[in-house]
């Protein structure tokens, strides 16, 4: 019997804005042998900064690269990694399976869930070709107990709407639903229509 060839190995790193997501992958590229080679991509669309550099909440950065929500132009390295990973495609995540085939080891951090609490892009389908998945908590602004939902402090309806701390904030499940139940039904609707 011949051995089975080195087979890739991914991990997701997911849960609301503010949780750690970035600052969490950061500490991974951080913690590699320096010989490793590492390569990090962010999403075009990932605008909140004028710099591909993958930059946490607290100002934490590493250098990357920018890539398309297909994840064109990535290629087999040690150690890859993708910030925002919500925002990928279902091509994309055929690429990852292909990378995963060559034996690449992929770390992906992203939103599991959008504003109106259904799974995010592809992240559903990405958890399930995972091979671990780490959901991370915050601290909820409204009662200070663990975040596991993120509000969106604006009427805007569309689904992808980049911000920050001034759009979104990290909220427990009960906080979330509590402030205001019936406008999130009204926002799932439209956007169900």
């Amino acid at each position: 019997m011949s051995p089975k060839p080195n087979m890739g190995n991914l991990t997701v790193i997911t849960g609301p804005m503010f949780a750690g997501k970035t600052r969490s992958i950061i500490s991974c590229i951080q913690g590699l042998p320096a010989k490793a080679q590492v390569k990090a991509y962010k999403p075009t669309v990932d605008t909140r900064y004028d710099t591909a550099d993958i930059i946490s909440h607290n100002g934490e950065r590493i250098p990357a690269q920018w890539v398309d929500t297909d994840l064109n132009g990535v290629s087999l390295s040690d150690f890859i990694v993708v910030d925002e990973a919500q925002f990928l495609t279902l091509e994309a995540v055929y690429r990852i399976q292909n990378l995963l085939q060559q034996g690449a080891s992929i770390t992906l951090a992203g939103l599991d869930l959008d504003y109106l609490e259904r799974p995010f892009g592809q992240m559903a389908l990405i958890f399930s070709i995972a091979s671990s998945v780490v959901k991370l908590t915050g601290t909820c602004a409204q009662c200070g107990g663990m975040s596991t939902r993120t509000f969106r402090k604006s009427n805007h309806k569309e689904v992808t709407l980049i911000g920050g701390s001034h759009t979104y904030e990290p909220r427990c499940y009960s906080c979330y639903h509590g402030v205001n139940l019936a406008e999130k039904q009204h926002h799932l609707q439209d956007a169900l229509e």
